[in-house]
C-alpha cells in the first residue's frame, strides 16, 4: 500500500542547518571570532575550513535523523486528488494518445522498464504507427499504411551471394589500431550479409559522383563501399581507416582508442548511412517518416511489428504498428533462441487497471501481444547479455543455422502455409565478463556456404558445430529463398530482386481476405540456393 512520510521535523532541521551554513548561526559566529583574533576580516582560509566542518556536522545530523512512515488509507483520495486541484487541464488527450502511451510496457519508449516477456520500453529505432496514422494513410486502421513515396523499392534488394554478377571472396582481416575490435567485428558481420554487400557494390555510380565533401572525402556510404572493396581485393589484413576516421561523425560520444559496445556502434553506423542516403534528395527534411523508412538500409533491416492490445472487460482489440530494425531478445529465462522468440512474441498481461480501453472508455486490465506484420529481409537479433551497470550474462544460448518464424507472422490463413525461413549469415561474439572489457570477434558465411571466424587480422574457417556453440551477442539471419515459394501480393509478383512484374490480382468471392506480404517473393521456379 502507498505510504506517506511524516517529515515535517526533518524539514525543519534541514532549513535550520541551511540557514546556519549560510551565515545565520555558526557561520556568523565564526566570522565574529575571526575578527577578534585577526582584525580586519581574519584569515579567509581558516574561516572557510571552519564553515566546511560546521556544514559537515549539520549534514551528519540530518542524515541520521529518523524518518517515520504512516500508511495512507486511500492514496488516490488523499494525495492524487489534492494534486489535481493544483493544475488545470488545457487540452484533454485523445483516446489514441492514451492508447499509444499505455500499450503494454513494451512500447520501446525512453524508460527501461521490462515487461513480463522481457520487452524493453526503450525506443531502439522502433517507431509506432497509431490507428489515426493508419486511417489517414491506408484504407483500414488494421492494415499497415503505405508510404506516399518509395525512395528505394524493396524488390530491388538482391538476396543471396548468387544475385550479384561478381565473385565474392572470403575477405581479409582488419588490423586492430587500438581497442577497435568492436568496430572490426561489426564491419565484418555487415560485409557478410549478402543483401547489404550487394547493395554497397551497386553504389559504384554514386561512389564516383559523390558530392559530399568532407575531410576524409565522401559520405559514410562511400566509406563503407570502399572498405568492402578493400577486404575483397587486399591480400593481407587492412586498416578500416575510412570508417575509423569518421568515428566522431558516426557517433559524437564515441572516443577513439576506447572500447565501445558493438551493438551501439552498429545502430549509430546504420543511422549515419540512412542520413547520408536521405541527403541525396531535395527537401529530404520534409519527407514524412513512412517515406524515410523506404531507404535501402530500412528495406534490408527494417520490418514492422503488429501490436494487439485486448481489453479483458469488453474484448475490444486495439491494433498499432511499430517499425523496427532489430529485435532485442531477453535470454534470462531462455536456453535456446527459439525459447527467446517464444517469450518475445508471447501474450503479456499489462498492469492491472492500467490501460484505458477505447471501447469501455475506462481504465481496465488488458493483454498485449506482438506479431510480425512485415518481416525484414535481414533479421538482426541482439541477445540482451548486458545489464544497465555493465554486468554480462554469460549463459550459452543454443541456436540453429536456420530458423522458421512462420508461427509469429500476422498472416491470413491462406498464407499460413508460406514458410518464413531465415538462415544465419553472420554474427558478432563477445569474450569477457562485462561490456567495458573483453574482446569482440565475428563469424561470417561465404559464397561457398562455409563459415569463417574473423578475429581482427586473423581469418580462419570454423566448423558448423563450433558456430552453433558460440557465445553469440549479435546475430544476422537473411531470408532463405530456397525455402520460399512464389506469392502474390497486391497484384505484384517480385522477380529476382530487380524489378516487379504486374500480375492480375485474383479475388475469391468466398474469401475476401487478401494475402499479406511477408518478405520478398520469387517467380515460379524460385532461385537455386548455393
Amino acid at each position: 500500500m502507498p505510504v506517506s512520510m511524516a517529515v515535517c521535523e526533518t524539514a525543519n532541521v534541514v532549513n535550520a542547518a541551511l540557514r546556519e551554513s549560510l551565515g545565520v548561526g555558526n557561520g556568523s559566529r565564526a566570522a565574529d571570532e575571526a575578527k577578534k583574533t585577526g582584525g580586519g576580516g581574519g584569515d579567509d582560509s581558516d574561516s572557510e575550513m571552519h564553515n566546511q566542518i560546521a556544514v559537515s556536522a549539520y549534514a551528519k545530523r540530518i542524515l541520521m535523523s529518523k524518518i517515520e512512515y504512516e500508511e495512507v488509507p486511500n492514496y488516490h483520495d488523499s494525495v492524487l486528488e489534492q494534486l489535481k486541484n493544483k493544475y488545470i487541464v488545457i487540452k484533454q488527450p485523445s483516446n489514441n494518445n492514451n492508447n499509444s502511451s499505455s500499450c503494454n510496457g513494451s512500447n520501446f519508449g525512453n524508460s527501461k522498464v521490462v515487461g513480463a516477456n522481457g520487452h524493453d520500453n526503450g525506443n531502439n529505432g522502433h517507431r509506432k504507427l497509431s490507428q489515426s496514422e493508419s486511417t489517414q494513410s491506408g484504407p483500414s486502421p488494421n492494415e499497415l499504411p503505405k508510404p506516399k513515396r518509395v525512395l528505394y523499392p524493396r524488390e530491388n534488394i538482391r538476396i543471396g551471394w548468387k544475385q550479384s554478377e561478381r565473385k565474392w571472396q572470403v575477405g581479409t582481416g582488419m588490423i586492430n589500431v587500438g581497442n577497435t575490435c568492436y568496430l572490426n567485428s561489426t564491419l565484418q558481420a555487415l560485409f557478410h550479409i549478402p543483401a547489404l554487400a550487394n547493395w554497397l557494390v551497386s553504389e559504384q555510380t554514386h561512389l564516383e559522383n559523390c558530392n559530399i565533401t568532407e575531410s576524409n572525402g565522401g559520405c559514410i556510404i562511400c566509406a563503407m563501399a570502399k572498405t568492402l572493396q578493400s577486404t575483397q581485393s587486399c591480400q593481407s589484413a587492412m586498416r578500416p581507416f575510412h570508417i575509423y576516421s569518421k568515428l566522431k561523425q558516426i557517433c559524437k560520444h564515441m572516443v577513439v582508442g576506447r572500447q565501445e559496445d558493438a551493438h551501439e556502434f552498429l545502430r549509430f553506423l546504420v543511422e549515419a548511412m540512412e542520413k547520408a542516403y536521405l541527403m541525396r534528395f531535395r527537401n529530404f527534411k520534409e519527407l514524412d517518416q513512412l517515406v524515410k523508412e523506404t531507404t535501402p538500409l530500412n528495406q534490408i533491416f527494417g520490418g514492422y511489428l503488429r501490436s494487439e492490445v485486448r481489453c479483458l472487460s469488453c474484448s475490444h482489440v486495439s491494433i498499432t504498428f511499430q517499425h523496427f530494425q532489430d529485435l532485442l531478445l531477453d535470454i534470462r529465462k531462455s536456453d535456446t533462441l527459439e525459447e527467446a522468440f517464444d517469450g518475445y512474441f508471447s501474450r503479456e498481461r499489462l498492469e492491472d487497471m492500467g490501460y484505458k480501453c477505447e471501447g469501455c472508455k475506462k481504465k481496465v486490465s488488458a493483454t498485449k501481444q506482438f506479431s510480425l506484420e512485415r518481416a525484414p529481409i535481414t533479421l538482426c537479433i541482439q541477445l540482451k547479455r548486458f545489464s544497465m551497470i555493465g554486468n554480462k550474462l554469460t549463459k550459452t544460448i543454443s541456436f540453429k543455422p536456420r530458423i522458421d518464424l512462420s508461427r509469429f507472422a500476422a498472416r491470413s490463413p491462406a498464407a499460413a502455409a508460406q514458410p518464413l525461413t531465415y538462415r544465419l549469415v553472420s554474427m558478432v561474439t563477445h569474450l569477457g565478463v562485462s561490456q567495458h572489457c573483453g574482446h569482440y570477434t565475428a563469424i561470417g558465411m561465404t559464397e561457398s556456404g562455409s563459415y569463417y571466424n574473423f578475429d581482427d587480422s586473423y581469418v580462419r574457417p570454423i566448423a558448423m558445430q563450433s558456430v552453433c556453440n558460440t557465445n553469440a551477442y549479435i546475430m544476422f539471419y537473411e531470408l532463405d529463398l530456397s525455402q520460399t515459394t512464389p506469392l502474390k501480393s497486391n497484384g505484384l509478383r517480385l522477380t529476382n530482386g530487380h524489378s516487379p512484374v504486374a500480375v492480375p490480382a485474383t479475388v475469391s468471392s468466398s474469401s475476401p481476405t487478401h494475402t499479406r506480404f511477408i518478405g520478398p517473393q520469387l517467380p515460379p521456379g524460385g532461385i537455386q540456393w548455393i
